[in-house]
């Protein structure tokens, strides 16, 4: 689905705001701790206004630059790719390729009249100094926000991941926990839980954990702690 994608003033997306690291924000429940008006002379400001092609990818905002995931040719392929750019200005400052960009059942396969087009779904995490991102293969990678460059494993192992279906608030979903741990500090961990229901036709949630230099048993208890507090607003 082909994007225009509008940086507004009153998103406070500037250096002394504060940061919006995933998916729904800080909190991920779509709220902000600053403080933002809702009425505008002529209405909100538009900081910058930049084409965006195909996707569904929300932004994640950290140290001045926002991120997001675009569908994208790379060397004559179609692709995922991680974009970021300026948070003031809109500058594309790096690309990191994801992987191939193949959808089941995509926004042109769903209903009747429905040519909303297709496109990456997920939105990028900020960890740190580290943007975690996860293509449609539901596969975990990391890059270094600043540069771009995929994840230095001089300090950690690389991510291993294990998917299940769980049963979350009376319905189906499927599981991804991701794993890395610290090489110098035995028993820590960098864990990444991704969440989504599946099989519901009336409802559906998409939800993210990160937690960083925690026990392996600690993480568990607390992931599972999350998915029971889940409850659906009636």
């Amino acid at each position: 689905m082909p994007r225009t994608c509008l940086l507004l003033a009153a998103l406070s997306l500037t250096s002394y705001a504060a940061d919006w690291p995933q998916y729904r924000g800080p909190a991920g429940d779509g709220s902000t701790p600053d403080k933002i008006a809702t009425t505008w002379a002529g209405g909100p400001k538009v900081v910058w206004k930049t084409e965006s092609t195909n996707g569904f990818s929300s932004f994640s905002v950290g140290g001045g630059r926002c991120f997001t995931l675009e569908g994208r040719d790379l060397d004559g392929l179609p692709q995922e790719v991680l974009v970021a750019r300026d948070a003031n200005t809109g500058k594309e400052i790096w690309t990191a390729g994801l992987g191939a960009r193949k959808y089941q059942n995509g926004g042109d396969s769903g209903a009747d009249n429905n040519k909303g087009g297709d496109g990456p779904r997920s939105t990028p995490t900020i960890v740190g100094n580290t943007v975690v991102a996860t293509n449609a293969a539901l596969v975990v990678q990391c890059f270094d926000a600043a540069s771009g460059s995929g994840f230095d494993r001089k300090h950690h192992t690389r991510y291993a991941c294990q998917d299940r279906v769980v049963a979350l608030s009376g319905t189906r979903a499927k599981m991804v926990m991701c794993v890395r741990g610290y090489k110098r500090f035995e028993g820590l961990y960098d864990v990444v839980v991704k969440i989504a229901t599946i099989g519901n036709a009336n409802r559906a949630l998409q939800s993210q954990l990160s937690m960083e230099g925690v026990s392996f048993r600690a993480a568990t208890a607390f992931a599972q702690r999350y998915m029971e507090t889940i409850e659906w607003i009636r």
